[in-house]
Parts: structure tokens; sequence; C-alpha cells
């Protein structure tokens, strides 16, 4: 602020325009050294850190005032260097953007390496051991497991406890569900089993190309003797299976962004009758992975990642609707037929 400035002109003079001296628009900040408007400091800092090189372009036509090819790439950068915008300026920011990039890369091979072993575990072991969500969550080897013969046809309940175990193994491994108290782990498996191994076959369906979610073995995911429940008015059945599928389809969701907001959803600090140090855990994580996913949509959809990310996160509210729905389901049908007996991990994990 000048010297003889009057009291109350400070705001005005600091927040006054002044012509871009790069374009001519309108700026209010020094930018790299320069003053700029926010779009050459965009342009500048593309430039810079994405290692573009332009060829000027005399077809454009030369504006003298600002003495460049009007829309010339080339001209453009060459005068922001001409007006002090310095490069070395973007230097840190540079080896930031380097290193997140490298973390991300790190976190996405593990995530989808971890899931891999989920499907593999999933697809060729099998067990008859009917124990329910406490006792694996305390200790999940004590399920034991075998290699499962591929004649034999696994049935939509034990392809329904088969899932909802290999997505809690999954979990279980990860270090900061192991600082969890036990107590809070059963809550965080309790609410989140059922609506992520949905989400999980889900994700298998779209990228079998299918457009109606089965079990891994071809059939359907509901139990015969629930099938004909419904078999006069199957359409909330279906819907279950089909409506959801066409929007991840729609979306063309990545292996790399259904690992991230698996983990995600999975990391709900709000849940109700957490304790305090439960809940900082959660937050904690679910804020890394939300930045990894964030930082992932800026790098894939540059232009869009705002949207994207938006339309990512609207999906969890999706899938947590829909596993109500097919809690409502299950529970209806257990009314009607009370002498059917589900897995205990069934059971725990729909609430029934």
């Amino acid at each position: 602020m000048e010297p003889d400035c009057a009291p109350g002109t400070a705001a005005i003079f600091l927040f006054s325009s002044r012509p871009c001296v790069v374009c001519g628009k309108e700026a209010y900040h020094n930018n790299f050294g320069a003053l700029t408007c926010d779009a050459c400091k965009m342009f500048f800092r593309r430039a810079i850190l994405l290692g573009k090189e332009y060829s000027c372009n005399p077809a454009d036509g030369f504006l003298k005032s600002t003495g460049m090819h009007v829309k010339c790439c080339s001209c453009r950068l060459k005068k922001c260097l001409e007006v002090g915008m310095n490069p070395q300026r973007l230097a840190k920011l540079k080896v930031e953007i380097d290193a997140k990039t490298r973390k991300l890369g790190t976190t996405m091979k593990e995530l989808l390496w971890r899931d891999k072993k989920r499907q593999g575990n999933l697809m060729n072991f099998y067990s008859t051991d009917n124990l329910n969500l406490e006792t694996i969550v305390w200790n999940p080897n004590l399920v034991r497991k075998m290699r499962r013969d591929p004649n034999y046809l696994v049935t939509p309940d034990e392809w329904a406890y088969l899932a909802l175990y290999s997505h809690t193994v999954y979990f279980l491994q990860f270090d900061f569900v192991k600082q969890l108290s036990f107590e809070d782990k059963i809550k965080v498996f309790k609410f989140n089993m059922l609506p992520l191994a949905y989400f999980a076959g889900l994700m298998r369906t779209k990228n079998e190309k299918g457009d109606y979610m089965y079990s891994p073995g071809g059939q359907s995911i509901y139990p015969i003797a629930l099938q004909n429940e419904y078999k006069d008015n199957n359409l909330p059945l279906t819907t279950l299976c089909s409506e959801p599928v066409s929007r991840l389809l729609e979306l063309d969701v990545t292996d790399e962004e259904y690992c991230l907001m698996n983990i995600i959803f999975f990391c709900n600090p709000g849940l109700q009758g957490l304790s305090e140090a439960g809940s900082e855990i959660l937050h904690t994580e679910h804020r890394k992975y939300f930045a990894f996913l964030l930082e992932h949509c800026k790098q894939k959809h540059p232009k869009s990642f705002i949207q994207r990310i938006t339309d990512l996160m609207s999906f969890h509210s999706k899938i947590i609707n829909n596993a109500s729905a097919m809690e409502g389901l299950f529970s209806l049908f257990l009314a009607n037929k009370p002498n059917y007996k589900f897995y205990m991990l069934i059971e725990d994990s729909f609430h029934l």
C-alpha cells in the first residue's frame, strides 16, 4: 500500500484489477513472478509441469497490443518467460506432484493385488464351516478352507457365505483395521459387509460385460426358496441385480476406482456407537484414500474430475439403500419361512 493512501482505501488498492502483463486481461495477483490473470497462470503452470513443447503458428493473427499471435501457445509461453514468470518457482510443486503420483501408484498396486487375492479366494476355495461374524472377525483362520472341486455346484446360499467371508478377510488384513478394538470391528463389519460384498458383485458383473448380477457360478444370487416366495412379484429382486450395474457401465468405473471407493466406503467414521479412537482411525483413513481417489480423478479426468468424483461417491448411497432393500426382502421371507436356515455369517450381515 502506498504511504499516502487515505484510510479505508487499502482494500480498494489491493483488489483493484490491472492488465495482465501476458495477455492484457484483468489481473489481480502476482503469479510465479509476474502480474497475470488466472488463465495465464494456469497455462504457464501446465506448460512447465507437463514439459509442453509448442511450435509457433503464424497463421494465427498477430496481436500488436500483446506482441503475440492470437491463440498461439508458443508465443504465449515465450511472453510468460519474457515478463518474468519463473519456472523455478514451480520446481517444488513439481517435486510434490511427482511424489504424490508415485505414492498413488504404489497404493493402487497394493489395492489391486489385495483385491485380486480376494477374488481368487472367492472363486477357488470352499468351506462348509458355519461360523458367525464375531468368530470370524476374532480369528478368520478358524474357517477351514479347501480347494473347490470345479465339478461341485455351489448353491446361492454358499456363494453368499463365501462372498461375505472373502470380503471380511480382505479388510481384516489392513493395518488400520487391526488397530480397531474388537467392539469397533464388529460394528464396522456388521454395517459394511452386505453393501460392500454386494458392490463387489456388481463390479464383477460390470467387468464381465453383463447387465444382470448372477453368482460367480452363473446362478441367481437368491436362494431357490426365496425366488419361489417372490415368483409372483420378482421385480424387486431383478431391480437390485440390474439397475446399479447399468450405472457402473454408464460411468465405466475402473478397477482402480472401485478399489479406492471400496475402502473409502468401508471407512465411515460416522457410524453410531463407535469409540472416539475408532472414529478417529476411520476418519484418518477415509481422508487418505479420498485424497488418492481425488488425485486419480485429476490425472485421468483433468477437465471433469469434480463431476467424476461426485458421480463415484454418490454410488455409496445407492449400494447402502439397495442393501437395505435386500435385507427387507430376506427378513420378510424369513417371517413367512421361519424354519429356513441361513449361514450364521449371512444372518449377521443381513441383520436377520
